[in-house]
């Protein structure tokens, strides 16, 4: 998947992504996360968890979907909806 984000520096060593949500539309914006973890996930294959260990679930599935957690539940629903 193309990245449906850009990187933004947010300091000396840190960035977050910012783009809109493949599902909503609506701009979503990361916790700011340091440029080598990024670059060791996306380019020395690392896992996305062990890269960014500074980012919560919903950042990290952005990252790699491209669907913020608005668009995410407006996809799937809810655990409750599930069961």
């Amino acid at each position: 998947m193309l990245n449906t984000y850009q990187l933004i520096p947010v300091g000396e060593k840190e960035m977050v992504a910012e783009g809109k949500c493949l599902q909503t539309g609506k701009i979503y914006r990361t916790a700011p996360f340091t440029g080598l973890g990024w670059m060791r996930w996306k380019k020395g294959g690392e896992m996305i968890q062990a890269a960014l260990p500074e980012l919560n679930a919903d950042d990290r599935e952005f990252l790699i979907s491209g669907f913020s957690p608005k668009g995410w539940l407006e996809i799937y629903g809810t655990e409750d909806e599930i069961n």
